[in-house]
C-alpha cells in the first residue's frame, strides 16, 4: 500500500528527506480504536436501564451526558449495584478497562504504543536529518567564510594597486608631477 510522509528538502542543494508510515498501518490503528469504542457504546446502549439510572445517557452522536444528581441518588440507594456495574467480572467496567488496556501503551499492539513507536522513529529520523543539515550548513559556512576573506583581501589591496596605477599614469603622462623636485 502507499505511504504518507513528510518531505523536507533544501531549496539550494536539492538534499532532503522523507518520514513515512504506511497508510494501512495508520488506518488499521484507527479502525481498532473505532471498533473498540463502538463495542463499548453498544454495551452501554444495551445496558441502557442501568446506565440511565446512573445518570449517564448516550447521545445520537456517540457522546455521553452525565447527571450527577441521578448518580448521587443511586449511590445512596444501591451502592453495591453501582460498584458491581463497574467492578464485577464480565461487567461493563471490566470490559471498558480491557478496551483501554488494549488501546494503551502497555499493550504492544495498542494504538498508543504503536503511536509512540512511530513517533520515536520519526524523531530519530528527524534528528539524523537535522545533524546532516547542520553539517551541510557548517561546510557552506566555511566555504563562504573563505570566499569572503579572499574578497576582503582583494578589496584591501585595491587602494595600493590604485596608487600604483596612478604612479604609472603620472610617469607616462607627466600629470601630477611634484613641482618641487
Amino acid at each position: 500500500m502507499g505511504t504518507v510522509g513528510l518531505n523536507f528538502g533544501s531549496p539550494t542543494s536539492g538534499a532532503g528527506f522523507n518520514v513515512s508510515s504506511t497508510v494501512a498501518e495508520i488506518i488499521g490503528n484507527l479502525q481498532n480504536v473505532e471498533t473498540l469504542w463502538k463495542t463499548q457504546l453498544t454495551t452501554l446502549q444495551s445496558q441502557d436501564t442501568a446506565i440511565s439510572s446512573l445518570g449517564i445517557s448516550v447521545n445520537n452522536d456517540g457522546s455521553l451526558t452525565f447527571d450527577a444528581g441521578s448518580l448521587d441518588s443511586v449511590l445512596n440507594s444501591d451502592y453495591s449495584g453501582v460498584a458491581g456495574f463497574f467492578q464485577n467480572v464480565n461487567s461493563w467496567g471490566q470490559a471498558f478497562l480491557t478496551m483501554l488496556t488494549h488501546a494503551g501503551s502497555s499493550s504492544t499492539t495498542g494504538i498508543l504504543s504503536l503511536s509512540l513507536k512511530s513517533d520515536s522513529s520519526v524523531e530519530s529520523t528527524l534528528n539524523a536529518e537535522i545533524t546532516k543539515e547542520n553539517a551541510l550548513i557548517s561546510a557552506q559556512q566555511i566555504s563562504l567564510t573563505t570566499e569572503l576573506n579572499t574578497a576582503n583581501q582583494i578589496m584591501q589591496e585595491l587602494p595600493t594597486q590604485l596608487e600604483g596605477v596612478n604612479e604609472l599614469y603620472s610617469a607616462i603622462t607627466g600629470y601630477n608631477q611634484n613641482l618641487n623636485g
